[in-house]
């Protein structure tokens, strides 16, 4: 399967038109909020709550996705459906693989904001 585009912000430009400073803000705000996210997944491992992970990566999964950050949100779901077999095989490395999407979707968002000004 081929990894997803780390952002499409086509249907933001298809909702909001013109207004690329109004979509970069607004996905700026989401994936601002992913540290605090990233922090509740991280707390969850600590516990070894699987439910709290679950929930933690569900909820990353669902904001990602909604603004076009695909990356971030298919790494989510691979660590929520890891919670939710039970599992805990490679969480670590599903963590690291999020947090680099996440990089991963800062750094095209830069270039975009770059792009459109």
């Amino acid at each position: 399967m081929a990894e997803p585009a780390v952002l499409d912000l086509q249907p933001l430009e298809d909702v909001y038109g013109d207004d690329r400073a109004g979509i970069v803000e607004l996905v700026e705000m989401v994936v601002g909020e992913e540290a605090a996210a990233l922090a509740l997944l991280r707390a969850a491992v600590a516990a070894h709550d699987l439910g709290a992970l679950r929930d933690a990566a569900h909820g990353i999964r669902g904001a990602a996705a909604n603004v076009g950050a695909l990356a971030v949100s298919h790494a989510a779901l691979a660590i929520e459906a890891r919670a939710r077999s039970g599992e805990w095989n490679d969480v670590s490395g599903l963590l690291h693989e999020l947090d680099l999407a996440v990089v991963s979707a800062r750094t095209e968002l830069a270039r975009y904001r770059a792009a459109n000004a």
